[in-house]
């Protein structure tokens, strides 16, 4: 959603989203919670033992300047109750307790086999100058699965990677980052796969974990999105790309309202449910700029999340990615036309100009004005140099 001239200040007592009830939503025997220090972080942790619950993992997060705990229920409570009852009982309780489910996020990506979009015709739709190698001296971030750094695209480029998917949890295939990856920071050299930024330096951090039910998915938690966006903060990226999403949850909102205040904007994609889908989050919370797809031809891809938290359209459908292999492949999303906006954005950044200039320049599309179809219109690129 569109980004406000500041963030919202928070209330004293939290206004939580609803609570579904579903186990594909959430990890199902945790809870996350949010404590302003330590001495308060151990005082709650007195408080959940009340309710069948215990400390599983606990991290002062410094960037974010709060400290975030990870509670596991105990067999007994886990059979006897559901989170959502649980949790709907500590609220009660105990109002201004930051507490929420340890939410899934899923990556907003499909796989295609079609051979429409190459990344030269893809630059072209997005105005970018051809044979212009843009972002040195730039500092982007992203927060995804591990990426294949010896894939020939890739193995050449400034990319730092850092882990923070649960202990114990099983390594998410590395296809859906190294696409993302490629077309932020590709190498120029490398035939149909050249980044968008390919000069920039690329902080990405690993958050994304194996499906518990199937090796074939891949997900991230409230938890490792948190711990990954301060890592990120830590390293003064301008702008963190977030090609995923999930159900609303006001522990992540909080922690990415505290990045946002440090003045590093956030892109997510806004999800690939289809027009009557419900919003994806965290592309539609408040100040985070939100990107939808189109095809080849300028329409909305078919199964693009529509809504007023739209903000911006960027190529999605059939983009030739780094595939395995050293090879190429085609996939699509409202996953793969985010980073065409993050590299445009941080450009922006770098060169001192308002995020404004991003909707300025889109280029108009559906209904006249700002609609939740194609929000302001297709990304329309800035030179390297401004």
């Amino acid at each position: 959603m569109l980004p406000c001239t500041s963030p919202p200040a928070s209330a004293s007592i939290p206004i939580y989203p609803k609570i579904h009830d579903d186990p594909e939503s959430y990890v199902a025997d945790q809870l996350i919670l949010i404590s302003s220090d330590m001495t308060q972080a151990k005082q709650l942790a007195q408080l959940m033992t009340q309710y069948q619950a215990r400390v599983i993992r606990r991290r002062k997060l410094t960037d974010l300047n709060f400290v975030l705990s990870t509670f596991r229920l105990s067999k007994s409570s886990a059979k006897q109750t559901s989170v959502k009852q649980l949790l709907e009982n500590i609220r009660a309780n105990h109002p201004q307790v930051l507490i929420a489910p340890n939410y899934y996020f899923y990556p907003q990506s499909t796989p295609t086999a079609r051979e429409l979009n190459n990344r030269n015709e893809v630059f072209k739709k997005i105005n970018k100058p051809q044979g212009e190698n843009c972002g040195d001296n730039l500092n982007v971030g992203m927060l995804d699965g591990p990426i294949n750094i010896d894939h020939s695209s890739l193995t050449a480029q400034k990319i730092i990677q850092e882990n923070f998917y649960a202990k114990g949890e099983k390594l998410a295939s590395n296809s859906h980052a190294t696409a993302i990856a490629s077309i932020l920071v590709g190498d120029p050299n490398a035939k149909g796969l050249n980044g968008v930024i390919s000069e920039a330096t690329l902080y990405a951090g690993n958050v994304m974990q194996q499906h518990p039910k199937d090796k074939k998915k891949m997900l991230a938690t409230t938890e490792s999105l948190i711990l990954g966006l301060n890592w990120l903060a830590s390293k003064k990226v301008n702008v963190i790309n977030l090609s995923l999403g999930g159900k609303r949850n006001l522990l992540l909102e909080l922690a990415l309202k505290r990045v946002i205040e440090k003045k590093i904007f956030i892109v997510a994609a806004a999800g690939n449910g289809g027009p009557t889908a419900e919003p994806r989050y965290p592309a539609a919370m408040d100040n985070v700029i939100s990107v939808t797809s189109i095809d080849q031809q300028g329409n909305i891809a078919a199964d693009a999340n529509q809504g007023n938290y739209i903000d911006i359209a960027a190529p999605g459908v059939d983009l030739w990615v780094a595939g395995k292999n050293n090879s190429g492949r085609y996939n699509s999303g409202t996953s793969m036309a985010a980073p065409l906006v993050t590299a445009a954005l941080s450009l922006l950044v770098q060169q001192k100009r308002s995020v404004n200039t991003l909707f300025e320049q889109a280029l108009d599309l559906g209904a006249v004005g700002k609609d939740p179809v194609f929000g302001f219109g297709l990304l329309q690129f800035s030179n390297c140099g401004g």
